[in-house]
């Protein structure tokens, strides 16, 4: 019997002998059971394996390896129970479930999909002994070439070589550095990701959707990174760029008392980390500071990692990250996911700060527009009062000129109190209290409170149309805005039409001109936003409101305008549903639109 002849009958003592082992536990399972029989099925298999070696002729030969066949047909049976049990704790409620869908997908797919994960430990070993080998084998074929073309007198300087080399070897093989490429390399090309990115993406994406300041954007952050790792104690530094200090931005497990800001040391050192970084591996002042502002609270929680968050050379913060559950290390595949997870905070932070800029940058802007036009008002009533006061002293005995003082002093009142009116009303929202009304009966009743129009031909051409629900007093004043502003929009021996109409559920009011117009650029940037008007002494507040107005009954104000040929407003109203004037439902829902509309009006208010 020689030694190739003798492997067979080797193994199969060996898988015995692993079948016999496996019963020795105490709690027998199922998954037990198909080790022990997918073992004896092996051992089988290379018992006969042996056996055939040792066939005498041909017929025997074929006996022992159509019986070795059969043995095989086991194999797959056994081990795929055993596959299905293993590390299972409600393995017979699943096969039982499962049994049918499990058996089609099998004989469909013809086990082409099965993945197969070794364990990062074993390949980690297999790397090493490669290494190991390659270096040997690389020695051994130096020795043979020594051997063979002579060279023995320097036996004792190859040797010599050889043992360094070997030295060498053990101290690579022992340096953290390469173990640690050696934990990346399988991590990222042999191991099943721990963790769904997809999802956790979705999740980050869907919580951040609402945020909108930063206090929010760290709350959010730290609960997904504590939900996602397990760790229990997650804070976020944020440095402020004034102070150059750092701010609690948020954390999982807030201490009373504990500091708002950090000294701005700590900041200087984090410009110098571009990555996650143990905080227990180095040393200095502003590694212990940050150590001391974030204790840990379990004495097996596991070493403490900080997370920096940086756009390009700029340090906005870190997140550290404490007391893990049963203390367990970070692979290179979550220091990754943590490095990503910060990316995305820095990014939103910094959306966040640069929408905070621009809503700053607006507010002022929106701030010197109106003291612009205000002011412009005011200095005109100052000085026609300061001029008042300094000729009080020299005329107060003329009667004429007291009598002519008071009544510029009264329409220096007046003038201020419209324009505070006028502010006023840009700042509330109008309050509807809606009836059914007939659309030209309240435009005839607004051009009579109007007057007559010197100079200018008005034509009213209203058409019957249906009943529209609305607030009579602020539809009238729309009215009345529209149609001051084509009077001031004509010159002498100027039209003005007035008409109705109705387009099935939609009314129709139009007010035409054959005045002024206006440019495109103003229509689409500035007719209807405050503080923007072509006349010198309007505060571009009338079109503002009245679009609020209109559009809080559910219309809409559309202008068709060409400078020197002039313009014309068309607003649109829904009919009124119903004959209970301001029904409950309709009320509610008006009251809803109004409220949207106030809020895009305010925007844009800003935006202008």
């Amino acid at each position: 019997m020689t030694l190739f002849s003798s492997l067979p009958f080797a193994a199969a003592i060996f898988a015995l002998l692993l079948a016999c082992a496996s019963l020795l536990a105490k709690k027998r399972s199922f998954a037990m059971w198909s080790f022990f029989a997918g073992m004896v099925v092996l051992a089988g298999d290379s018992l006969i394996a042996g056996l055939s070696l040792r066939a005498p002729d041909s017929p025997q030969l074929v006996r022992w390896l159509t019986l070795g066949l059969i043995v095989k047909s086991f194999v797959p049976a056994t081990w795929l129970g055993f596959s299905l049990a293993y590390s299972r704790g409600n393995y017979r409620e699943q096969l039982v479930r499962w049994k049918l869908p499990l058996a089609v997908a099998y004989a469909r797919t013809k086990f082409a999909e099965i993945d197969v994960y070794p364990s990062r430990a074993v390949l980690r070993s297999s790397l090493t002994i490669l290494v190991a080998g390659g270096y040997l084998f690389i020695v051994g074929i130096l020795a043979n070439l020594v051997r063979r073309f002579g060279g023995v007198e320097n036996f004792a300087v190859t040797t010599f070589i050889v043992l360094l080399g070997m030295a060498g070897l053990g101290a690579l093989l022992l340096s953290d550095r390469l173990r640690q490429r050696i934990h990346c390399f399988v991590s990222l090309h042999f191991a099943r990701a721990q963790h769904d990115s997809v999802r956790i993406w979705a999740e980050f994406s869907r919580r951040l959707a609402n945020v909108k300041d930063q206090a929010g954007l760290c709350a959010a952050s730290a609960r997904l990174i504590s939900e996602t790792f397990e760790v229990l104690s997650v804070t976020i530094w944020l440095v402020d760029e004034q102070s150059g200090q750092l701010t609690a931005g948020a954390s999982t497990t807030p201490e009373p008392g504990a500091p708002a800001a950090a000294p701005g040391l700590i900041a200087a050192g984090l410009r110098a980390k571009a990555s996650p970084f143990d905080l227990e591996g180095g040393s200095g002042p502003w590694l212990d500071e940050l150590r001391r502002l974030n204790p840990t609270k379990f004495p097996n929680g596991g070493r403490r990692w900080c997370v920096p968050l940086r756009a390009g050379e700029r340090s906005l913060g870190v997140v550290v990250l404490a007391d893990r559950i049963n203390g367990a290390g970070y692979t290179a595949e979550q220091l990754q996911l943590l490095e990503c997870i910060a990316d995305q905070v820095t990014s939103t932070l910094l959306n966040l700060r640069l929408a905070d800029e621009v809503a700053r940058s607006r507010e002022l802007e929106a701030f010197r527009t109106m003291s612009a036009f205000f002011v412009h008002d005011l200095k005109n009533a100052a000085s026609s009062l300061n001029l008042m006061l300094k000729n009080l002293p020299v005329h107060f005995d003329n009667p004429a000129f007291r009598e002519d003082a008071l009544r510029g002093i009264g329409n220096s009142v007046r003038r201020i109190d419209d324009m505070i009116g006028r502010l006023t009303a840009l700042r509330q929202r109008p309050g509807l209290n809606l009836v059914e009304t007939d659309l030209n009966q309240l435009v005839s009743e607004a051009l009579g409170e109007l007057g007559a129009m010197p100079q200018v031909e008005l034509t009213e051409d209203l058409q019957p149309v249906p009943k529209v629900l609305a607030d009579r007093e602020q539809i009238e004043s729309v009215v009345t805005n529209l149609v001051m502003n084509a009077r001031e929009a004509v010159g002498p021996g100027g039209r003005i039409r007035v008409g109705s109409g109705h387009l099935g559920d939609i009314v129709v009011l139009s007010v035409t001109d054959n005045g002024c117009g206006m440019s495109a650029a103003f229509l689409r940037d500035s007719l209807f936003r405050p503080f923007q008007s072509t006349k010198k002494k309007g505060l571009g507040v009338g079109m503002f409101q009245s679009r609020m107005i209109v559009e809080a009954h559910g219309g809409s104000i559309r202008v068709e305008s060409e400078t020197g040929k002039g313009s014309t407003f068309r607003v649109t109203l829904p009919v009124g549903q119903g004959s209970a004037p301001g029904g409950r439902q309709t009320q509610i829902a008006t009251d809803k639109r109004m409220n949207t509309v106030f809020q895009q009006a305010a925007g844009e208010a800003l935006e202008g």
